[in-house]
């Protein structure tokens, strides 16, 4: 079972999911709409707070089988985003960074700490040792906050991406536990 809440910083945690949050969470999805869909296909699937119940109905029910680790980003007593690890693969200790911010708030350096708070909890409580992270390769934000997490950059999935009916190259990142323990940044 996750914990109910992982510190990051004053006036920044991580809350495990509950239906409670489909509100706040809708919220900050449609405001940021116009910001999250060029990246997050899903947003497109995102039309009510109906779905966004289902949404975390789903994030609970994962959470609870360990097939992913997902928390929600609380910022200054708001919901600001996600963090989560998907396609984590417990035989191989091995899992995928995936997050996201709401647009007010981006450029503050709360994906980058998130990010962080969520590795330290996945090399160190869940003891993983390798987490990949893929990027398209216009994502350049996306890539900058591989890099300030230490992250390796792997090579490109060629055409690993099938988005507005043509393909794209992802670009592969992944982050060690011994270089996390090393870096510890």
């Amino acid at each position: 079972m996750l914990p109910e809440t992982l510190h990051v910083r004053p006036q920044l945690d991580l809350l495990r999911p509950e239906l409670p949050y489909a509100r706040p969470l809708y919220r900050l999805i449609d405001r940021s709409r116009a910001e999250l869909e060029p990246w997050m296909e899903w947003v497109k699937q995102i039309h009510t707070e109906k779905d966004v119940h289902r949404f975390l109905f789903d994030a609970i029910r994962f959470n609870e089988g360990q097939q992913r680790c997902t928390f929600l980003v609380r910022a200054d007593q708001q919901i600001a985003g996600l963090v989560s690890l998907v396609r984590i693969e417990w035989d191989h200790h091995r899992a995928e960074l995936g997050y996201w911010l709401g647009s007010s708030f981006q450029g503050r350096g709360l994906a980058t700490q998130s990010c962080r708070r969520l590795l330290s909890y996945a090399f160190e409580e869940l003891c993983l040792n390798r987490i990949a992270l893929r990027s398209t390769q216009d994502n350049q934000r996306s890539i900058a906050l591989a890099h300030r997490l230490g992250f390796t950059a792997e090579g490109q999935l060629r055409e690993a991406l099938l988005k507005e009916e043509a393909y794209q190259h992802l670009q592969l990142f992944s982050l060690l536990r011994r270089e996390w323990k090393t870096k510890k940044l």
